[in-house]
Parts: C-alpha cells; structure tokens; sequence
C-alpha cells in the first residue's frame, strides 16, 4: 500500500493438470509458502513453481508494485514585522497516491485542511500529510519575524491651560530603519520628525512606521495647569434704566492670588473681584494667576425689559359728550403692572381701560412689579356741535307742493336726514317737496351718530268741499244711477271733471247714467285751487247662480241634466232654459238633456234683474283600463303581477278579476300571477263596465350541461369543470361551491379536488336559477402493463414489445426510444434487436410515464469442454467431456 511497506499478496488460481497441486515460492515469502496464496510480500518479482499430482509442472512470474514514496516540501514567507501574525506556508507533494490530506500543528487561523495556509506568527510548525492509501510524511519547519520596534517617549506639558508650547519626543529602536512619524492633531512644528514642538494641551497620538512598513502607536497627553475657572455671580440692574447691578468673581484654578481688569471701568471695584452700581449691558473682566495664565470673560448685566405701553384712544363721539376711551397695551418690566389715570376718568381708574373721558388732556403712569415705571400724555377730542338753518316754502291752497330746505353746519360729515312723516319727494336729502299743509320734523345725523330734531309747519289757504245726493242702480248690471253736487269754501264758480266721464253731465254738480261703481270728480275755483272727491254708485246685490251638471251615461244618450241655485237677489226667480228641455222648463232643474250647450235665464221677479248662464252636457267617455302586465320572472315561479289605471267613465271603480289572484282580488293591482289567461272587469260608478283579457307568460327554465375534468398528473386539486346552460333570461351568473382554484363567476372552474362535493348555481338576469352538484375523479397514474417476446436467437432481430396503459386518460400516443424498426408510435414496437428500450406514454392530457424494456436474447451458444489428456505421452487414454452453454435446449452434438 505505501513504498517500502511489505503488506503486498498473491493469490494462484490452477485449472488443468490432474488436482493435487503443489506450490514453490522464490524467494520465500513470509506467509504461505506450499499454498497458492502468500502475503505480508515486498515490491518486486516473486516466482512459483506448481505441480499435478503427476507430476506435471510449470513455473510462474509475478510482480508485486508499490506507489512512488511520499515527496514534499514546505514554502514558508515569514512573518512581515515583530509581532505580526501574516505568514505563510504551501506545501508541494509528489509521490503517494491522491488525494491527499493535510494536519498543520498548531492549527493555523486559516487553511487548515488545505495546501496552504496563512495567519502565521513567528514560530516552529509542523505539517503530516496523508495520501489516500494512508501513507504519510511529517514536515517541520520554522516562520521568523523581524524585530519589533522600541520607543522611549518623553513629554513637555504647556506653560497654561491655552498655551500651545508643550513638546514630546521619541527615541526608537528595533524596526528597519529608516523611520517615519506621523502625529495625530498635527504640531506646531516637527511633524514628521521624532521631535514635535508647538503643542497645545491634549491627547495625541504618533505612528511609528519602519522601512518595511511595521508600525506601533503611541498615545500621550499634554498636561497643562489647572484652567482659571471664574464662578461669577451675576445681580441684574433692577430696572432698565437704573445702574444697580453687581458681579462677584470666586476664580478657581490657576495659581492664585489673581488680578482683575474690567472693562468699561466699573464705577466701583476696578481691580477687584466685585464691581458694582453696574449698568444693563456686557462687562468685560480678564483674570490673571500667578505665572501670567489669564482667561477673559464677558457677563452681561441684565434688567427687566423696558416698559413699553401702546395707547389707543378714541375721542367723545359728539359735542359735550364724555364717551372717549383710552386702551393701554404694556409690554416689558416686570408684570404685575398698576395704572394711574389723571385726571380720573368716568370710569377704568386702575386698570388699562378707561372710559367716560371727556374731551382735555389726561395722562397714564404705568408702573411694573417692582416699582419700574413710565408716563404717557395724551388728548380726548370731539366734534363741534350740529347746526341747522331750515328754509320753509309753504303749500298751495288745496295742493301738497310745499318745500322745506335744511342747512347744517358742525358735527361729522357727511350727515343723513330723515324727514317725517315721509315726503314724497327728497326723503334722505336736505331738500324734501311736495309736502302737504301740517306738522313735519327733520332728524338730522352726522357721521358719528350724533344726532339734533327739527320741528317745523306747512301752511294752505282753505280747501273746496262738496255734499253729494247719490242715486244707486236699480240692478247690478243697469246703468241709471245719479249724483247731485253741493258745493261749498273756495272761490266759485266752480269746474267740474268727472272720471269716468258719465253719460250725462259731464262740467256740471249733476251727472246721471252711472253704472253701479266709483266715480271721481275734480273740483277747481277761481283762485287756482281745486280738490278731488270720490263717490260709490251702489245696486242690489247681482244674481250669482251655482250649477250642477250631470253629463250623459252608458245607459244611452239624452240622459243628461242640468240644476241651478241662484245666489243674491230678492229670493222670487223665474227660470227659462234654452232650447226648451224635455223635461224642467221654468224650473231650476232641465232633465233628460242631450249632450251640447244648454243656456238659462234666471229673473229676480222683485227687481226684475236677469242673469244668462250656459251649460254643457258631455257626451259619455267609455272606460279606458289602462291595463300594464308584468309575466312571470321564472318558469317555476308564479310571480306575475297586472296593475290597472282606469280612465273614463265616472269615478270611482270597481275591479273584478278572473280567475280569482292569490293576492289584490277586488283591487287595481294583482300579484303573484301564474302562466296563463286572465281577464279583468272595470265597472264604474254608473254600473257601465269594460273586460279586458290578458296572458300571463314565463321563461323557459335554466337548464345546463356540465362537463367534468377529473385531476391531471400536475398533482391534487388540478381537476376541472365546464358548464354550458342554455333556456333562462339574458346574462348568466356562475356560483361555485366551495370556491374553486380558479374561474369563480365563470362557466369554467378549475383548481378542483377530488373528494369534494361540489355545486354549481347558474342564475339569469331575472334571478332564476338552477344547481348541480358533481365531484371530480382523483387522478390515476398510467400503468403501462409491459409484456415482451425476445429475439429466437442471438444476435437476431425478430423481438417485440407491447404495453396496454390504464390509467390517464384515453387516448393515448407513444414514443419509443430508439426507434423500433416497425410500431414506433403504436402499443407495439416490432423488429427488435436485444438492448434497452423506453417508451413514452402520454395521455390526453399531457400527463405521461416513461418505462424501460429490456430486451434480452438467448446466450450464444458455446461449449465448456472437460479435457483429460492422456495420462503420459504416447498413451491413449484421455477423454473430452463437453457441456453446452448458452442458446435454448435441447442440443445435437455431431464430433
């Protein structure tokens, strides 16, 4: 197994001869000698010499080989710096036999188990390396370094807290020279050298790197005295404008005892550690210890914010009024304000609202929480008083054209005007006219609501009156009333306008012919003035007659009638009807009237008034039904409804339908109507009446065909279903049950499993439905049922294949491979030589198995012979037993 190992073995397997065999090894081997099998034998040739019980003999030469010895080396690249663990090792093998495997001791960081490996520190190691029959070699070898570099480090610390004088310096061994620095914040001076000046107090860092690139990091502070640290206490000034503040300086750190330099120069305490009567604002104070280390500060002296008050005012609405107000808004001191007004006003002393000022000059003290105040004058001022001159031209006699003319000075412009009562002309203005003889006032309002009321007059001269006699018409519609005129006042004679102008008298006191009404008249005299009276002319009260009309009826024409109730007049009527009727004439009642115009006279027999009227009689309208039918939804529902609206006629109806509807018999509207011919009777008030037929139908039913996919070779739930309906209303609706995979709402589901019940409910436009349920077939694998008939002989090509699949589903194709010489794409292959064969099935739905044929062929005939030669040369007694193998008993043998 390995080179140089003795673990080699031979064993001899012997035919012919005569059994009773005898084993000679050269050179002896340590185990076996005399056998046919030995061991424990080293690489290189080994002889044996068998012989038969005869004595017959014959020699043999072996060898026995052993792999190539295990060769290797070990390639180390040291570690790059003091410290560093970043070696390296390969190793190189020949010889072995491969794979091999690797143990490094120690184990490394990386690459244990591999050639190479890395993360070495300096040090001794070791690698055994296997090859695959076990044999192994162990290597040692050693990963050096380069010496580590050494610094001395020394510090200067910083003068002060701000001085930037420290220094630090380093003194470096070991390493490669030459060296590099690097400090970290950058010096004063000396970057990149060992000596680095300039520094200010901190912490630094410098990297130390060598030629080779090995570096170390030094971290250091430079120190400083402790900083002056002021602990002051600031006392703000207590008002803005008041210099009472105070700072008190306690420093610590440093080297006391310090100095103090304020800035400005405080009223007290320059070079002291307080200063005070400070005013609001910065002060500046620089400290200095012991060694010049000094540190600068600026406090501010703070105060309450200045008093700021915005004053709004309005003055005294009008003259002599005392309505002004003053509004104060303080802002800044210290809130928790108090206010003074002077002098007081009507009302708000104390608070910063005052009112009932009125118009002088005032002032407002405002002062804050602590006694920090302000003064504020100010003035509340008013308008000067309203004025007005009024200019008055009186009436006409008997007219209203007097005018009045108001000029106002003082107040607020613009002013408004409101004259009472109203005028005709000029309302709102300061000139009104057109007004009549008495008492008028004038309200007067300037701008701001101040307002004066003015009286005044219009005078007339003495008016024209006039004492009517009236005589009423002696009927409503008779124009022979009068009036008489006694006219008295203004200057006669006098002129008479009577409107309308009347049949008779028109210019004069007496006009006669008035119909029953109003009339006027304008009375003028001399002077120019004249006046308008108005008088009724009055009658009995008219003859009002109320009819009654009843037009003709179903039962035949001429059976109308016609009544009157006169209303008014003395109470005594005579009636004459035109043309005269068949029955009622000279009474309020015409009978047995035809349809057209029929006209009365009624007379008031006491006052012998009349009034015509004329009525119409209509001939009879037959009943329109108005029938609207709705057929039944579904086949199997009796949902119909019918629904009347009857016209003509006389009001109000009454329904009969036949045959009696399960719902709304005796009322307009039936419902719950099956398929079938239905008749409906109107009949109105009169007992006239129409029939009317009419047929309730319905749809054909919803009826479906339903396809069923059972489940594919794709897996569970791969099954399907397909549903074509026909019959039913419009547009159909799908509704699985369960919910399928896919196809919801469709006529198509798929995703379906085996074992579950479902449903499908197919619904039309109209609602109606029908529901199927089904279940789909688990999926059956193809079974091919192989059967084979091999070739008769070997070497021939006459065998055949034939497979009978069930399962899937039919039909099926098939695909044999390699093609058969006859039946490539049938149940049957033919022709077949001796080999493997496959063939793929596949059904209708893509599903398929692939078998495998062997086709196997008789063994090719030979014989296995038995010799036994003769027992020595030259004798005759040997013999040859042979045995058939292969090919298809019974054998013939022919020597």
């Amino acid at each position: 197994t390995c080179a140089n190992d003795c673990d080699g073995a031979i064993d001899v397997t012997v035919s012919g001869g005569t059994p009773g065999y005898g084993f000679t090894w050269s050179p002896a081997p340590p185990a076996g000698q005399g056998t046919p099998n030995v061991s424990g034998l080293c690489a290189g040739d080994w002889g044996v010499t068998v012989s038969d019980a005869n004595g017959c003999d014959t020699t043999l030469i072996f060898t026995v080989n052993a792999p190539p010895p295990l060769d290797a080396q070990v390639l180390v690249n040291d570690a790059t710096c003091g410290g560093n663990c970043d070696g390296t090792a390969s190793a190189q093998v020949n010889g072995g036999t491969g794979p091999y495997t690797y143990l490094w001791t120690p184990a490394p960081p990386f690459g244990q188990g591999t050639d190479s490996v890395a993360g070495l520190c300096a040090g001794a190691w070791s690698l055994l390396i296997t090859d695959v029959n076990g044999c192994d070699t162990t290597l040692n070898f050693q990963v050096d370094e380069p010496p580590a570099l050494q610094v001395q480090f020394s510090v200067t610390d910083a003068t002060c807290p701000s001085n930037c004088d420290g220094e630090a310096e380093a003194t470096v061994s070991g390493g490669t020279l030459p060296y590099t620095f690097l400090w970290t914040p950058a010096p004063g001076a000396g970057q990149g050298t060992s000596l680095a000046t300039g520094l200010c107090p901190g912490n630094y860092t410098l990297l130390i790197t060598d030629a080779l690139g090995c570096d170390t990091l030094v971290d250091f502070t430079i120190g400083a005295p402790p900083p002056i640290v002021p602990n002051a206490t600031v006392t703000d000034a207590t008002c803005s404008d008041v210099c009472d503040g105070s700072i008190v300086l306690a420093p610590s750190g440093g080297t006391p005892p310090f100095t103090f330099l304020w800035s400005p120069v405080p009223p007290n305490g320059q070079g002291q550690a307080e200063a005070t009567g400070l005013c609001p604002g910065d002060w500046t104070v620089t400290i200095t210890a012991i060694g010049g280390c000094d540190t600068t500060l600026t406090l501010t002296i703070g105060a309450p914010p200045a008093l700021e008050v915005q004053l709004t005012t309005l003055d005294a609405t009008c003259s002599g009024d005392c309505d002004g107000t003053a509004e104060a808004v303080v802002t800044g001191g210290t809130p928790g304000y108090s206010y003074l007004w002077s002098p007081a006003p009507g009302s708000g002393q104390g608070t910063p609202d005052a009112g009932g000022l009125c118009a002088g000059n005032y002032t407002l003290t405002v002062t804050d929480q602590v006694g920090c105040d302000t003064v504020l004058a100010f003035t509340i001022s008013e308008p000067s008083p309203l004025d007005p001159q009024l200019s008055i031209t009186d009436s006409g006699c008997g007219a209203c054209d007097g005018v009045a003319v108001v000029d106002t000075v003082g107040g607020s412009g613009p002013h408004t005007f409101l004259w009472t009562p109203a005028p005709p002309q000029g309302q709102g203005t300061d000139s009104v006219s057109g007004l009549c003889p008495g008492l008028w006032e004038v309200l007067i309002t300037d701008a701001n609501g101040c307002d004066t009321l003015v009286a005044f007059t219009i005078n007339t001269p003495s008016g024209i009156d006039a004492l009517p006699a009236i005589t009423d018409a002696s009927c409503a519609d008779v124009c022979d009333g009068a009036i008489d005129l006694t006219t008295t006042g203004g200057v006669p004679p006098y002129d008479f306008t009577w409107t309308p102008p009347p049949p008779v008298g028109q210019g004069t006191a007496n006009v006669a012919g008035l119909c029953p009404g109003q009339w006027s008249v304008q009375i003028g005299d001399q002077a120019g003035c004249d006046t308008v009276l108005v008088f009724v002319v009055g009658a009995p009260p008219p003859l009002d007659p109320v009819p009654t009309v009843t037009n003709e009826s179903c039962n035949g024409p001429c059976d109308g009638s016609a009544t009157v109730s006169p209303v008014g007049g003395s109470g005594n009527y005579a009636f004459l009807w035109s043309p005269n009727p068949p029955q009622g004439q000279g009474t309020a009642t015409a009978s047995e009237l035809c349809a057209g115009d029929w006209t009365i006279t009624i007379t008031d027999q006491v006052s012998g008034c009349d009034t015509t009227l004329t009525l119409t009689i209509l001939p009879q309208q037959p009943i329109d039904p108005g029938l609207q039918a709705l057929d039944a939804t579904c086949w199997n529902i009796c949902n119909g409804t019918a629904t009347v609206s009857p016209t003509g006629g006389v009001g109000p109806y009454t329904y009969l339908w036949s045959p009696s509807p399960p719902f709304g018999q005796g009322t307009d509207s039936v419902a719950q109507l099956c398929q079938g011919l239905w008749q409906v009777t109107v009949t109105d008030a009169l007992g006239c009446d129409t029939i009317v037929n009419f047929t309730i139908t319905k749809p054909l039913p919803v009826v479906s065909s339903l396809s069923i996919q059972s489940e594919t070779c794709d897996g569970p739930c791969t099954g399907a279903a397909a549903v074509f309906p026909f019959g039913g209303t419009g547009v159909y609706t799908f509704n699985w049950q369960p919910p399928p995979g896919g196809g919801q709402g469709t006529f198509f589901a798929t995703g379906l499993c085996a074992g579950t019940s479902y449903s499908i409910t197919i619904t039309d436009s109209l609602g109606c439905d029908t529901t199927e349920t089904f279940t789909v077939d688990p999926f059956i694998p193809i079974t091919p049922n192989l059967s084979t008939e091999p070739p008769t002989c070997a070497g021939q090509c006459d065998g055949s294949a034939t497979v009978g699949p069930v399962g899937g589903i039919a039909p099926y194709t098939y695909d044999w491979t390699p093609d058969p010489p006859n039946g490539d794409s049938t149940a049957q292959a033919l022709g077949l030589c001796a080999g493997v064969y496959t063939v793929l099935i596949t059904d209708d739905l893509g599903c398929d198995t692939l078998i495998s044929v062997l086709i196997t062929e008789p063994d090719t005939l030979t014989l296995d012979a038995v010799v036994q030669n003769a027992s020595c040369g030259g004798g005759c007694d040997g013999s040859i037993v042979v045995t058939p193998q292969g090919g298809t008993g019974p054998f013939s043998f022919n020597w």
